[in-house]
């Protein structure tokens, strides 16, 4: 096992380990990249038959870039390009577009998640578009990305700079969320959906309304929550009202028809539906929009507390309950 990392005021290091992790060797030669920077992400380039990094760099006359190295023995290292643009934690991949691994494209982002999609040469990253995309929202900064799953995907856990009053620790981690590639009227984006093994948390016998329609002021789908943890899925079809607003406990989403927007996140209808998604945890929560096109992390303003009620009205007019569907969930938690 290999793994490469900043080695404060020296540049970027590597280190080994033969013994599946338990202990790790400080190679001699470090560091094998000697550069103003941190934040190196290793990867192997099947292709060329080479190793790659991506690390955050201020090399000239670039500023604030990502600078890509190459090597063939991880020991020896050569500059090979730059992206400007970019800050710290920088991330690459390849991921197919609509799961089809003929037509596989790469994508680069760094802290802030905004991410352009390209060709990798090996040595260059060449974006198919101007400026970057966005799918994450809220207080989501500095994700990483699994390395080498032994099932392919690419998973991403963010820091979700959430306060935590009260608490011996502060701050968190996101949900694990699977990133994939999808074709859409604006072009190809990355989606991120919450990964499946989360599904395994919900109990039973949800709470379950479909095919019913709402008023604005005369009517509300309205449940009892009892607990603190909570997965709803949620899926309108469009009528006259301007707003339909998924309130639990102290929080809300909503969901604007006339903007197309969930809270702050761009969400277009489609066949004049909306889907999305709310998962609750006891600190925060995290929106999911259209199946991933968007993504919001959210601190809880009734943090840890029992919701007490999930309810979902409609503002200004009509829309259609095509389904709602809340499960509590179990803790991930296992004491000893």
């Amino acid at each position: 096992m290999v793994l490469s990392f900043t080695d404060t005021g020296s540049g970027e290091s590597i280190a080994y380990s033969t013994d599946r992790g338990k202990s790790w060797t400080y190679y001699e030669g470090n560091p094998v990249i000697k550069h103003s920077g941190r934040d190196p992400k290793l990867i192997w380039y099947a292709p060329g038959k080479h190793w790659v990094i991506t690390v955050y760099d201020e090399r000239a006359p670039y500023g604030q870039n990502i600078s890509i190295y190459t090597s063939k023995d991880l020991k020896q290292w050569e500059y090979a390009s730059s992206i400007p643009g970019y800050y710290e934690c920088a991330e690459m991949f390849e991921l197919p577009v609509d799961g089809n691994s003929s037509n596989n494209k790469w994508v680069i982002f760094a802290a802030d998640a905004q991410y352009a999609v390209g060709h990798f040469d090996g040595k260059k990253f060449t974006p198919e578009h101007q400026g970057k995309h966005q799918v994450h929202w809220g207080p989501y900064y500095a994700s990483q990305c699994f390395s080498n799953p032994p099932d392919g995907r690419v998973v991403q856990i963010g820091w979700a700079r959430i306060d935590m009053p009260g608490m011996p620790f502060n701050q968190t981690f996101s949900l694990p969320t699977n990133l994939t590639l999808h074709t859409t009227d604006e072009g190809i984006r990355m989606f991120a959906t919450p990964v499946k093994e989360l599904e395994a948390l919900r109990k039973p016998k949800p709470q379950t309304v479909s095919n019913k329609e709402l008023a604005a002021a005369t009517s509300a789908v309205e449940f009892d929550a009892v607990g603190q943890l909570y997965d709803i899925v949620v899926t309108i079809k469009k009528g006259t009202a301007t707003q339909a607003v998924l309130r639990f406990g102290d929080n809300a989403v909503t969901y604007d028809f006339g903007t197309g927007k969930l809270d702050e996140m761009p969400l277009k209808m489609k066949d004049d539906k909306v889907a999305f998604r709310v998962l609750v945890d006891r600190p925060m929560f995290e929106a999911i929009g259209g199946g991933g096109a968007c993504y919001k992390t959210a601190a809880r303003r009734d943090m840890g507390k029992a919701l007490g009620k999930i309810s979902l009205t409609a503002q200004g007019g009509t829309f259609t309950v095509e389904s709602l569907v809340v499960y509590e969930m179990i803790s991930s938690w296992k004491n000893k």
